[in-house]
């Protein structure tokens, strides 16, 4: 019921949903609702052009996600093939 919430030293609390995931905090479910007929990089291309970011950034986003996550090799995999979870 109270207290705030900050990121590098910016107040966030207060902001629009938009503007705080702007700022780089967001929420997801654990139960995820992927794109099945896409690629599991268009899927998290998706996610960053939802930020309002342009295409091409972000395409490089995405890339640069799925490799600091370790799923670079599952880039063009469809991602209904996926399994829930990758060990």
């Amino acid at each position: 019921s109270a207290g705030s919430l900050s990121l590098g030293g910016r107040r966030l609390d207060g902001l629009s949903p938009r503007q705080i995931g702007l700022a780089g905090i967001v929420r997801t479910f654990q139960s995820a609702r992927l794109f099945g007929g896409l690629s599991v990089a268009d899927n998290v291309e998706i996610g960053a052009l939802a930020r309002g970011i342009g295409r091409r950034r972000a395409r490089a986003e995405a890339f640069a996600l799925l490799e600091w996550l370790g799923l670079e090799p599952f880039a063009d995999t469809n991602a209904k093939a996926l399994p829930f979870g990758l060990e």
